[in-house]
Parts: structure tokens; sequence; C-alpha cells
């Protein structure tokens, strides 16, 4: 082996061994398990959705109506999803479009139709280097996940100016 396959060598390890550091950091940082500093675990998504779907039907049973269609909600909170991705790993997510999540989220003009979009959200994860660096989260634990609390302040008084009373 020459002298530039050794560095070669060498430089791939150093690589390596960093990538692996920044995968565990991110894994730390971002897990919504017990352990990590977001979100509250498997157990509170598995609440979240069943709170939400009875509350959509009791809404439902009384004649409140939700703004837009079950597919209008599918689609914004699939655009809540893919405006929360991680694009490019080296920004740690500093390249997510915050905006339109600020925006999707103040879509809502009553609780029923915040409900729908927990439901219809479901639970997704995060990923870094194609690998997960959280666990399911709900939608407001996704939310809190990727907005720091100016944007959740400004979708609070959103939701505040609309009478709705649910806060992320």
């Amino acid at each position: 082996m020459n002298d530039k396959s050794k560095e070669l060598l060498i430089q791939a390890g150093i690589g390596l061994v960093v990538l692996l550091v920044v995968y565990k950091l991110a894994t730390k940082l971002f897990s919504t398990g017990s352990g990590g500093l977001f979100g509250a675990g498997a157990e509170s998504n598995e609440n979240t959705l069943a709170l939400a779907d009875k509350e959509v039907k009791k809404l439902e049973n009384i004649g409140v109506q939700a703004s837009k269609s079950d597919s209008e909600w599918q689609s914004i909170a699939n655009t809540i999803f893919e405006n929360g991705k991680i694009k490019n790993p080296l920004t740690f997510g500093a390249d997510n479009d915050f905006k339109g999540i600020v925006y999707q989220m103040s879509r809502v003009k009553n609780e029923i139709d915040i409900y729908k979009l927990i439901k219809f959200f479901g639970t997704h994860n995060r990923f870094l280097f194609g690998a997960p660096v959280t666990a399911e989260m709900d939608l407001f634990n996704f939310v809190r996940n990727c907005l720091d609390d100016s944007y959740i302040a400004t979708i609070n008084s959103n939701w505040s100016r609309k009478g709705i009373k649910i806060r992320l």
C-alpha cells in the first residue's frame, strides 16, 4: 500500500467516526422518547390520536363542521410533513420551510379543523443521513420539534384570534 492509499484510508476512517458522532448527537437531541429533549413518546402519540378521533366525532355529533374536506386536511398534513423534513443533512433542519409550516397550521378555522389535522397527520419521524433521529411524533410534537418559540407563538396567536382554545 502506498502513502496515498494510506492517507485516503485514514481520511475515510476519520470521516466515518465524525459521521457516527454527529448521528449519535442528533439522535439524542431530536429523540422524542423518554430520553430525548423533545416530545413525550409513542404512548402520548396514541393518546393524542385517539383523543383527536374522539373529539372529531363529538363535535360532528353536535353539528360542528370542518372548514375543509378530509382530502384537503390530508393534503395540508402531508405538506406540513414535507416542509418539516431535513432536506440537507449538513444544515440539521435549517433549510426547513418554517413559514410554510406556520401557514399550513394557520389554515385552521375552528377546533374540529385542528383535531382533523392531528388525525390526518398521524405520526412521523424525522431523518438525518437516511436514518431516523426521532421517534414517531404526532402533529404537535412534530411542529414543536421543527419550529422555534417565535413561530409557535405566531400559530398560537392566530388560533387565539379565531377563538380556538387549543395551543401548541
